[in-house]
């Protein structure tokens, strides 16, 4: 429903458009003409699905006590979604947006009603695996092929490293592509809150503009001309190309093949000769794990939940609306801290313990950083070297082991 009067409500304003391009007096100005073209041709290329994406999200409205893997952005606002669709070519100045979902990240302020759940339940810390892993999906309704082109991020806190899952050579296409980021602590911050700002400079792919009237006639003519030029060359190519052949065959060589020739005639273009550059920028703040007397949280109340060995099963997403549902028959999401152990993990944070989670290989930690491994319901086989690599932590480096 809300998709459906999205859509009729841009429909609707491409009309007006055309109504008042139609309905320009001969004493009217050619601004107002060529403004009526721009709001016509604008709500044309705007009507999208990324255009209708960013309006239903924008617009829904969060559930209190939900977390938002659970409620996605939250609860569809019919009517909103079709005043942003109404709206859209003129706040976007017919030109289209590129944003973020979600448009920030803000551990403190999301927290309060539990929006940002798992991720809230723990601060950040200055340890190999005390950050936060986090996909933000990019939205460009401008255009659907585009690139990362670059990807900034601006702190005044100089603890807070960034690492970004991002190739500039890469063409996404259509519409969205997912950013994968990780925040760390490279030592441990003076203050209680980190933050800082993403920067995702989107270069996207547009297609040359429609060209109307004696524009179009002569470049109509011009690529006439220049494919009557193609064939003259073809024409005399081969006959090159045949003098050879006969040269050769007569002197009992291999027959040569034709050579490619550089260059494209102007039919054959692939259609996308602009490219714009849009600036995203992602709000993020993080609270820092609290110090006692100046140090980090002792090693004996650090505890590391291997997530590697767990399988998800059946491996396939099945979306419910019973979102107060909280039992599983099965292991939809993995053994993990952050789902089916969720109960164990907040209690295990009210006694004060931190939790990482391990998501590599077992001999790819430090035993010396945790007081135990936490070893849940494992499905997956472990390798020699990691049984190995376990005994002698527990042996000679002092770490439990909670099976």
């Amino acid at each position: 429903a809300a998709v459906a009067a999205l859509v009729a409500s841009a429909n609707n304003a491409n009309n007006d458009a055309q109504f008042q391009q139609n309905n320009v007096g001969e004493g009217s100005s050619d601004s107002k003409s060529s403004s009526a073209r721009r709001r016509r041709r604008g709500s044309y290329y705007r009507t999208n699905p990324a255009m209708i994406r960013q309006c239903v999200v924008e617009t829904a409205t969060r559930l209190p006590g939900v977390s938002a893997y659970a409620q996605g952005a939250g609860k569809i606002n019919v009517s909103g979604a079709a005043e942003c669709g109404r709206d859209y070519a003129a706040k976007t100045k017919g030109g289209g947006k590129v944003t973020s979902l979600p448009p920030s990240f803000d551990l403190l302020a999301d927290c309060q009603n539990g929006y940002w759940s798992p991720h809230c339940d723990q601060p950040i810390a200055p340890r190999a695996r005390g950050g936060k892993r986090f996909n933000f999906t990019i939205v460009n309704a401008v255009g659907s092929a585009f690139r990362f082109a670059k990807v900034e991020f601006e702190s005044r806190s100089d603890e807070l490293a960034v690492s970004v899952d991002a190739k500039a050579d890469l063409w996404h296409w259509p519409w969205v592509a997912s950013l994968g980021v990780a925040f760390s602590l490279t030592k441990a911050p003076e203050t209680d809150v980190v933050q800082g700002t993403l920067r995702v400079h989107v270069e996207t792919r547009l297609p040359p503009p429609p060209r109307k009237g004696k524009e179009a006639r002569q470049g109509r003519q011009g690529a006439q001309g220049a494919r009557d030029d193609d064939d003259d060359d073809r024409e005399e190519e081969q006959e090159h190309l045949d003098d050879e052949k006969k040269k050769r065959a007569s002197e009992g060589r291999r027959r040569l093949r034709p050579q490619r020739r550089d260059g494209c005639s102007p039919d054959s273009s692939s259609g996308f000769l602009r490219t714009t550059t849009d600036v995203v920028e992602i709000f993020v703040r993080f609270p820092v794990s609290p110090r006692r007397n100046g140090e980090e949280v002792e090693r004996g109340r650090r505890l590391l939940w291997d997530a590697t060995h767990s399988l998800a099963y059946p491996p396939a997403f099945v979306a419910r609306d019973a979102l107060r549902q909280q039992a599983d028959l099965l292991d939809w999401n993995g053994d993990d801290p952050e789902t089916n152990f969720r109960g164990l993990f907040q209690e295990l944070r009210r006694l004060g313990y931190e939790v990482d989670i391990l998501t590599d290989d077992l001999t790819c930690f430090d035993a010396r950083d945790y007081g135990a491994l936490v070893i849940a319901d494992p499905e997956d086989e472990f390798s020699p070297r990691e049984v190995a690599k376990v005994a002698a932590d527990v042996e000679t480096r002092g770490p439990g082991l909670s099976v």
